[in-house]
């Protein structure tokens, strides 16, 4: 059970199957909010460690107890049945077919469990012509259209957090509080499949963009769209340390409180944007990232630093937020709080031992 059982989430029980990172950021934000996760792992592969060291080599181990099966063994296959028995939810990565083939695929469950809430996480969805093909963030970035909008000479992957993260684990924490709200409103549950795509999840993502282009007819090019850096005043400005500073002064009143802000005439406002990319690059570089950072928050303007993530680490344990924050006394462990944040509901906050990998109890051992 989730050591933080007061959590919203309390009484949940979800049994994770999935790797990588869609499926287990999902089911970490869910734990975070008090479900309980059991993450089913392969004994290939597995590496056994202490409780503290699974959460800083992986976080989104947190608040999740775990049992090692060999989904190819018939008696582990029937503990993994023994654990769906009594769950909410069952969370699966596998290319399609191969649950099929391991008997873990959703009619098998059903039978197991008639209510169970069934979730596939893949790249391209169970049907397609790409539905069988392997794949990576980058690969479901330029599948959905994304990554040919990213970069400058070349597309540019933006770590792995677009698509793993953006179109997959939250879209499936979201499927999946849905499909949970809609059992306790349903007087005839019989459980629900639900078949996520994160190429289809960037897709989404993307919904803006694809409506301008479908109208248009035409595609952007690498920093051709207005929130892609073509416009000078939505953009990233080099300073004269070297760091960089983003404006995002895109309406009337933000753009003239930024140039006022630099010390520059408003009639610079009237000319050609390209224009203003050249006085703007300019002026941004007479004065260090955290000296105009200073100047133009005072008037106002619409900036922000682009600090290092050691720049962030620094400023978010410090803050009073605790955006960033970290247990134990000896090499402490330094993480991500557990979002959302909701007034009225317990949220897990770090501060207690995550339960570690062991071996879960099955009736008639």
């Amino acid at each position: 059970m989730s050591p933080y059982s007061a959590g919203p989430l309390s009484g949940l029980k979800i049994v994770d199957t999935s790797a990588l990172s869609p499926g287990p950021f999902a089911t970490m934000i869910l734990a975070d909010l008090g479900a309980e996760v059991i993450v089913v792992e392969s004994p290939v592969g597995h590496v056994a460690t202490q409780p503290d060291e699974q959460v800083r080599r992986n976080p989104m181990q947190r608040n999740k107890s775990g049992v090692i099966l060999d989904l190819k063994s018939e008696d582990d296959r029937q503990k993994l049945y023994e654990l769906v028995r009594n769950a909410d939810v069952f969370v699966e990565s596998s290319r399609p077919g191969v649950a099929a083939r391991l008997g873990v695929d959703f009619d098998t469950l059903r039978e197991k469990n008639p209510g169970i809430i069934y979730c596939s996480v893949t790249g391209y969805g169970q049907k397609g012509p790409w539905s069988s093909l392997p794949g990576h963030d980058i690969n479901y970035l330029a599948a959905a259209g994304a990554l040919s909008l990213i970069g400058d000479t070349k597309p540019v992957p933006p770590l792995n957090f677009l698509a793993d993260y953006g179109g997959g684990s939250l879209y499936v924490a979201v499927a999946i509080l849905a499909s949970l709200f809609r059992r306790s409103t349903s007087s005839d549950w019989q459980g629900e499949y639900i078949d996520h795509a994160l190429t289809d999840g960037v897709i989404s993502l993307m919904t803006n963009v694809i409506a301008d282009v479908a109208i248009s007819r035409k595609d952007p090019g690498w920093g051709e769209h207005r929130l892609a850096g073509s416009d000078p005043f939505y953009t990233c400005y080099e300073c004269s340390d070297g760091k960089w500073i983003s404006v995002a002064a895109i309406e009337p009143k933000f753009s003239r409180t930024l140039v006022d802000g630099l010390g520059l005439d408003r009639s610079l406002l009237e000319a050609p944007l390209d224009q203003i990319g050249v006085v703007l690059t300019t002026t941004f570089r007479t004065k260090r990232r955290d000296e105009w950072f200073d100047v133009l928050q005072r008037a106002e303007a619409c900036v922000a630093p682009v600090l290092s993530i050691t720049e962030v680490i620094d400023r978010c344990t410090t803050d009073g937020r605790h955006i960033i924050d970290s247990f134990g006394e000896d090499s402490p462990l330094v993480q991500v709080s557990p979002m959302p944040r909701m007034d009225g509901a317990s949220v897990t906050r770090l501060g207690a031992k995550p339960q570690s990998f062991t071996d879960q109890k099955f009736s008639g051992e």
